[in-house]
């Protein structure tokens, strides 16, 4: 496959994940707090770092959040250290698990990794500067709601990621040999 040709299918691929994103958070998940969303995200992360890999994700990540706050902001502004999460969860996801065979304890690393730095700490602290509640307050929430949201998102993220890349595989195959 030429160069230009798997430039053109990540790009696509990029594309796909900006629209899933966008979809997932912010109409598929329930809001309970401002400060405490319940959804499915993390999975969608995990998956756009495994096959586009750590750059890819990084740039489409961050331009769905870009373009999730401008389609569906709830009378919000961007926030740059949201952004900012977005593109370090696909830095971290494609790090972690592009090109490396999926194991259920390389996929919880990652989701360890992402929950902690992205989720506990980055996330918390940006809420806290948005929101100005207090960041004990915000933390403590955080510390109960966001691993239980990582177990729910590491269950749907492990379950297609050992079933997703051999059907891609084949549909890839199948065009590849029609073409």
């Amino acid at each position: 496959m030429s160069h230009l040709s798997q430039n053109t299918r990540k790009l696509a691929l990029a594309a796909l994940f900006v629209a899933l994103d966008i979809i997932v958070t912010r109409f598929c998940s329930i809001q309970v707090t401002p400060a405490v969303r319940i959804g499915f995200q993390s999975a969608v992360f995990a998956l756009g770092g495994f096959f586009l890999g750590p750059v890819y994700a990084a740039i489409a990540f961050v331009a769905s959040d870009l373009l999730g706050v401008a389609i569906n902001s709830s009378g919000g502004a961007i926030i740059p250290l949201f952004t900012v999460c977005a593109g370090l969860s696909g830095l971290i996801y494609g790090f972690v698990l592009h090109d490396k065979p999926v194991s259920v304890w390389r996929t919880l690393i990652a989701f360890g990794i992402h929950m902690v730095i992205v989720n506990l700490l980055l996330r918390t602290f940006a809420l806290w500067m948005a929101q100005g509640t207090p960041l004990q307050t915000l933390f403590a929430t955080r510390l109960v709601t966001v691993p239980i949201n990582a177990c729910v998102s590491f269950f749907v993220a492990w379950l297609l990621l050992k079933t997703l890349p051999d059907k891609v595989r084949s549909f890839t195959a199948t065009f590849a040999a029609k073409g």
